[in-house]
């Protein structure tokens, strides 16, 4: 008898969270229909590697729309190598639906985030909270790994332009993407973009 009132509790919550965000099972093709991003990234230049030692090389930036799947940067990186990602600006306000979010956080809904958790298994990382900014190497989801560690400052207290991510040192090598963690097929409601700064520190 208790394991049928946790089950239902559980489904309950589950419910309550897919009406709450909007997020049914069905999927729907990716599109940016909801977003001022084109669906498709510009066309990248040829890959480079950012070098220390000079300024210029050592750093570069992209933008990242939460309505892409897969957010290509022309960056080659090697394992071993160091970064740091920054967010110099965030040019649409990251919403899942009509979620509140953040890149850093993911959603911001405590409610949310709990109940977020009976369904973790379908987020493409399970790295990273639902809808926070997830880096991966050469568009493999199995490679993928957290931007920024989540912050306690409220949304008001939030300083865009001082969202820096810890040093993030390379598994493997590889060609940098990113992406908004949601679940395939659930992109076509996505909102949000920012500029993201990609710096070689080692």
């Amino acid at each position: 008898m208790l394991f049928i009132l946790r089950s239902s509790g559980s489904l309950t919550l589950l419910l309550l969270c897919l009406i709450l965000t909007n997020c049914s099972f069905i999927l729907k093709p990716d599109t940016c229909e909801c977003s001022h991003c084109p669906f498709e990234s510009s066309p990248s230049p040829e890959l480079k590697e950012l070098v220390i030692g000079t300024s210029k090389l050592a750093e570069d930036e992209v933008e990242v729309c939460a309505c892409r799947p897969w957010n290509k940067s022309p960056i080659k990186v090697e394992q071993g190598q160091t970064y740091i990602f920054s967010i110099l600006e965030e040019t649409e306000e990251w919403v899942d639906g009509s979620v509140a979010a953040t890149p850093e956080n993911g959603w911001l809904n405590p409610f949310l985030k709990f109940g977020g958790a009976t369904f973790a298994f379908l987020k493409r990382s399970d790295k990273a909270n639902w809808y926070a900014l997830v880096g991966t190497l050469d568009s493999s989801d199995a490679d993928s790994f957290v931007i920024f560690e989540p912050s306690r400052k409220s949304d008001t207290d939030r300083n865009v332009s001082l969202i820096t991510s810890r040093p993030i040192t390379i598994a493997r090598d590889g060609e940098l993407y990113f992406y908004a963690n949601d679940m395939k097929g659930r992109y076509f409601n996505n909102k949000g973009a920012l500029r993201l700064q990609i710096k070689r520190i080692k």
